[in-house]
């Protein structure tokens, strides 16, 4: 349990180190999300471990990421497309 919790903590920190510096250069916090979790899984060994908590939580993940960019589409840009 303290294990997750110092992952928790160690991949909120860092998402949120990097978004403030992708938004001082202009840089979509999508980007910042996504380099991350590749941070994150470099960092905690996540790399070819098959657990099924993991994939979860990708899942959420994906969810999540895709709606975060549905919020960045409005409604005049969806009647241009």
């Amino acid at each position: 349990m303290n294990n997750i919790l110092v992952i928790i903590f160690c991949a909120i920190a860092i998402a949120t180190i990097l978004n403030i510096i992708f938004k001082r250069y202009g840089i979509s916090h999508i980007i910042g999300y996504i380099l991350s979790g590749t941070i994150i899984s470099y960092a905690f060994s996540f790399n070819g471990i098959n657990f099924h908590s993991l994939e979860l939580i990708g899942e959420f993940g994906i969810v999540f990421l895709m709606f975060t960019i549905g919020l960045e589409l409005n409604f005049e840009k969806i009647k241009k497309m």
